[in-house]
């Protein structure tokens, strides 16, 4: 069977310039009339764009159990009824694999998290300290008692030079 591109299209549940850019690019061979128009074998579309159906829903293997009904409601061969069955069952291990999987990420992201807080924790810690420390050093020196006090400077002595700027506002001179 042949189809005309709109046909195609209609037939593959995809739009026109859907299937003439594949038959552009050459993913989809087509043969071209005298007219300009294209012709596509039914197989070359389906390869292409497999058929789409109402009762497949949203994929093929999408509800095994489903296969199962049908296959024992029409009364067909065991084999299909086996293949159901197998196709359920691998559906459920690989459902449980991904739960095992999800839970194992799950502990691996809480244990991650929590190192980052204890992290967080102790470099909060680390800075107050350090503030404390800083804030210590430029606290104003105590006053000295009289004895301590450096004599006055004569008068005619040249003053002593102390430190000046940021470190002699931190020791008080």
């Amino acid at each position: 069977m042949k189809f005309t591109l709109s046909q195609a299209a209609k037939e593959a549940g995809v739009s026109k310039s859907t299937v003439s850019k594949a038959v552009s690019s050459g993913r989809l061979s087509a043969a071209r009339l005298d007219d300009g128009s294209f012709q596509i074998e039914a197989v070359e579309l389906f390869r292409v764009f497999p058929a789409r159906t109402a009762e497949r829903g949203p994929g093929p293997f999408a509800n095994p159990s489903k296969l199962l009904e049908n296959a024992s409601s029409s009364q067909s061969s065991p084999l299909i009824q086996l293949q159901a069955e197998m196709l359920d069952e691998l559906l459920k291990r690989e459902r449980e694999e991904r739960g095992r999987e999800r839970d194992t990420w799950n502990r691996e992201r809480e244990t991650i998290l929590e190192r980052e807080r204890v992290t967080t924790e102790d470099l909060r810690k680390r800075l107050d300290r350090a503030e404390e420390r800083v804030l210590a050093l430029s606290a104003p020196a105590a006053p000295q008692t009289a004895q301590e006090r450096p004599s006055a400077p004569s008068a005619g002595a040249e003053p002593a030079r102390g430190l000046s700027g940021l470190l002699g506002r931190l020791w008080g001179r």
